[in-house]
């Protein structure tokens, strides 16, 4: 692999291949800096052979999808930038940027998602398929190997965009993408596994996506209801009846039943507060601050931790107001008096012992 691609773009190692591609990561040596990048690789010979007829139209289709892709990505940083796409003999290429991270199947091999996590997940990726799809672009594989958590910012990027593949997908000469067929297809809806191609499905996708985020479970690993197509998830995870119901509804058996854009789920989403939100809002300055400081200063103890995050409680201790200093002067003054009766009672006491001592001492003289 030490022989550059197009004069510019050297393969480091092989990602994974299919029928007629393969991905690579690779490395641009004209770049200012050495980047990494995703590299993939579109055998075209077999289209030649398979219909010669139609070779023409598809290689039109190719340059015009990789151009549109190529826009789409520049718009939305949730989606890998397209850097370079080209032909060379039968084959085409695409150079992507490389999204440093791990991917949300990865993830979901350490631990199960919290119903916060998934909601932030959801409502991330919902704002990318919205733009996707205001752009005519279905993801059209979405599934926990195609999320990747970049690891500057912890935010989901959506790689593996198969547009560009959508007529060679018609031509019936590529596969789907690099991912196990026996995995991908629990994440996709019915219609989608004879060609039909909607907004829905990439919605449903998602929905099953959330679901073994919550679950641990792969769609094959959960019961479904062979007569209506209703999937049995909710017993393997305990969240709020909110969310259940969205993703219920996002993984609807017909795909009319389903939400009809990545918008209204998302609003849907949206349109209530997470189960703890609500006693975050009963008080919500010492909540934040407490998350601000514990991070900064773990090795507090508790009673400094709490005076640094009540500010109010500092200022009632240095400047006290009118009627805590009326107190307080009284409490002084009832001091004073005290101490002032006391030492006359004491006075009185040794007189009157000194008069009684006097005859006793008297009689007792020589």
């Amino acid at each position: 692999m030490s022989s550059l691609i197009h004069h510019r773009y050297r393969l480091i190692k092989s990602l994974g291949s299919g029928s007629h591609n393969r991905t690579f990561l690779g490395e641009d040596t004209r770049s200012p800096s050495p980047r990494r990048c995703l590299i993939k690789q579109f055998e075209l010979n077999h289209a030649k052979q398979v219909k010669p007829e139609l070779y023409p139209t598809m290689r039109q289709v190719l340059l015009r999808e990789a151009a549109s892709l190529k826009t789409l990505s520049e718009g939305n940083d949730q989606i890998p930038l397209v850097y370079d796409y080209f032909e060379d003999e039968d084959q085409f290429w695409l150079v992507e940027e490389w999204i440093e991270g791990e991917s949300l199947a990865d993830r979901l091999h350490q631990q199960k998602f919290s119903e916060s996590e998934v909601r932030r997940l959801l409502s991330s990726l919902l704002s990318v398929l919205e733009y996707a799809h205001n752009h005519n672009y279905l993801h059209r594989n979405i599934l926990p190997h195609t999320i990747v958590l970049r690891h500057a910012d912890q935010q989901p990027v959506l790689v593996s965009f198969n547009t560009l593949l959508k007529d060679i997908l018609d031509f019936q000469v590529s596969p789907d993408d690099l991912e196990p067929r026996a995995i991908a297809i629990g994440f996709k809806p019915s219609e989608q596994r004879v060609g039909r191609f909607r907004p829905e499905r990439d919605l449903y996708s998602l929905g099953m996506t959330a679901i073994a985020s919550l679950t641990g479970k792969l769609p094959h690993e959960l019961e479904s209801d062979l007569s209506t197509g209703e999937i049995h998830w909710r017993s393997h995870s305990h969240i709020s009846d909110h969310l259940a119901r969205v993703l219920d509804r996002a993984i609807q058996h017909n795909w009319r039943d389903r939400y009809s854009s990545a918008k209204a789920m998302l609003n849907d989403l949206q349109s209530q507060p997470e189960p703890n939100a609500a006693i975050e809002e009963e008080a919500p300055t010492l909540i934040i601050q407490v998350s601000k400081l514990s991070r900064a200063t773990t090795s507090l103890p508790s009673s400094t931790l709490l005076s640094s995050t009540t500010p109010s409680s500092i200022q009632s201790a240095t400047t006290q107001p009118p009627k805590s200093r009326l107190l307080y002067g009284l409490i002084a003054l009832g001091m004073v008096s005290a101490v002032a009766i006391v030492s006359f009672l004491l006075n009185q006491f040794t007189q009157s012992l000194s008069e009684q001592s006097t005859p006793f001492n008297e009689s007792t003289q020589p």
